[in-house]
């Protein structure tokens, strides 16, 4: 997305078009930009395949995640690399690191289509692979508060708006609403069955843990 926002900065400042759609932290700090409206947050999942080894996990942590090849769509932006960067985990050198990104995917369903086939994840949000959560193909794996768009309109600044670049904005600001009503609906559908997921692994250990011990209370020594 870096590149993404730099390309719709050149754009702009070339005035080869009117507004642009990118990542507000990357623009937000260009004097020569305004920002008309952000556009409301998506929240982003980490997605892996069906029967991926960490589904049967119910403790699973980021630091889990980036132990799998991790699937980048376009470019990330600071503030949602450097928490991922920091949460991997540092191993002996025998044991190598894996790559981060493993791989870069400039679209989203080049992304998907390595996930489906393979153990890599990738991070976005869910109205992204409706089909395949419907499907049973994929499924979210966990949620962290700042996995979320951060998306804005902008404009070249004290450069005037006509009519057709006006009415633009607001039909973008409807789409949007319109998608992220329809992410939403899937984010609490989701976070429920992720709910249960992990209640169901907690109960399992506790089970198994109580098992142990009435074994071995049952045969001491």
């Amino acid at each position: 997305r870096r590149k993404h926002s730099h390309a719709a900065s050149c754009a702009l400042r070339a005035r080869t078009v009117d507004l642009a759609v990118a990542e507000a932290s990357m623009l937000e700090d260009d004097d020569a930009l305004e920002v008309l409206t952000r556009l409301p947050e998506m929240r982003g999942y980490v997605l892996v395949r069906a029967r991926h080894p960490l589904l049967s996990r119910a403790d699973v942590t980021l630091a889990d995640v980036l132990d799998y090849p991790f699937v980048q769509i376009s470019r990330m932006p600071p503030r949602a690399l450097t928490p991922l960067l920091q949460r991997r985990r540092r191993k002996a050198s025998s044991e190598g690191v894996t790559p981060f990104p493993s791989i870069e995917c400039p679209t989203v369903p080049l992304a998907l289509n390595v996930v489906l086939d393979s153990d890599a994840t990738v991070m976005a949000a869910l109205s992204m692979a409706r089909a395949e959560l419907e499907r049973g193909l994929l499924s979210p794996l966990l949620h962290e508060p700042w996995m979320c768009s951060n998306w804005a309109i902008v404009k070249l600044r004290r450069r005037s708006l006509g009519p057709a670049a006006t009415a633009m904005v607001a039909e973008l600001q409807d789409a949007h609403e319109e998608a992220l009503a329809c992410d939403l609906a899937l984010c609490r559908v989701w976070d429920r069955r992720i709910a249960t997921r992990r209640l169901g692994g907690v109960t399992s250990r506790r089970a198994a843990g109580g098992t142990r011990r009435g074994r071995s209370a049952a045969h001491p020594g």
